[in-house]
């Protein structure tokens, strides 16, 4: 996600619901768009147009307020674009342009429903709540396909309780594989939907399975019937767990011999395991009678 084609960046400045929707389809419209718009709204700030002064403060507030990573933060908008740094290290500032796709889809994904939200009420009511935290307040729904692409694990942990937190009354709609974002779900929040192979429609998963998504760990998630994971290991990490099972029967057992033994030993220190995933092992040797 480098930057915007010519045709994707026609498509958002077309009006009605094909300029809204253009970056659904076209995400690379959407980061040069969007700092476009910023670029815009500096210069008519230094005209001392009041309103685009706020709004380009809003935005640097939200981009600033615990979106970016490792402290990173909004610091200026020049004629090259925006540009981040640590926060309080205000010499180490890069453009946003040269930053990692994770840096890019979050920042650009904020700037577009800033945008979009501002375009279609032609104001924008944004403040702080009782936290200090910079909130949009404006009601809205916004569609997003497969939010965690290109998202780091730790991004998708946190990026759907921040667009819920600063965008309180806007229904996010988004599909995803990750079990990190689905744990970010309302209660009645999570749908599946059926594989080309499946029949039937979507389904909103039962109150059961929406617990384990939402309070369990992403492993629980991961491994439950909405994604359909039956292991979170590798394949080589099967094999070698089959054989510790075998080899720990004979050494219960009294059977095994010195070297087999010593064979136990160092694949049970190798094979380290998460305890949901040892429950369940031990849970599955229970069951086979072993």
């Amino acid at each position: 996600m480098t930057g915007g084609s010519g045709q994707a960046q026609q498509l958002m400045l077309a009006p009605g619901p094909a300029g809204r929707m253009a970056s659904l389809f076209h995400e690379e419209a959407s980061l040069a768009e969007g700092v476009s718009w910023l670029r815009e709204l500096r210069h008519r700030s230094l005209e001392e147009q009041r309103d685009a002064g706020e709004l380009l403060e809003t935005v640097m507030q939200l981009l600033s307020d615990g979106l970016l990573p490792d402290g990173y933060r909004a610091l200026r908008v020049t004629a090259d674009g925006l540009w981040v740094a640590p926060a309080g290290d205000r010499e180490r500032a890069y453009p946003l342009r040269e930053m990692s796709d994770g840096f890019r889809v979050v920042a650009s994904l904020v700037l577009d429903i800033v945008r979009q939200v501002q375009n279609a009420y032609g104001t924008l009511d944004a403040g702080l709540d009782d936290d200090g935290h910079p909130v949009v307040r404006m009601p809205g729904v916004v569609i997003i396909d497969e939010v965690d692409a290109h998202l780091h694990v730790t991004w998708q942990r946190r990026i759907g309780d921040w667009l819920r937190a600063h965008f309180p009354r806007i229904q996010f709609i988004v599909t995803s594989h990750s079990p990190y974002i689905c744990q970010a779900a309302d209660p009645g929040g999570l749908i599946r939907l059926p594989g080309l192979e499946e029949q039937g429609g979507p389904e909103v998963v039962d109150d059961a399975l929406y617990r384990r998504i939402v309070y369990g760990s992403g492993e629980d998630a991961v491994l439950s019937e909405l994604f359909g994971l039956e292991t979170p290991y590798s394949s080589r990490a099967e094999e070698d767990r089959r054989r510790l099972v075998r080899l720990e029967e004979k050494v219960f057992s009294g059977e095994a011999s010195e070297q087999e033994a010593l064979a136990y030993r160092e694949l049970a220190a190798r094979l380290n395991s998460s305890r949901s995933a040892r429950v369940q092992e031990v849970a599955a040797r229970l069951g086979s009678g072993q």
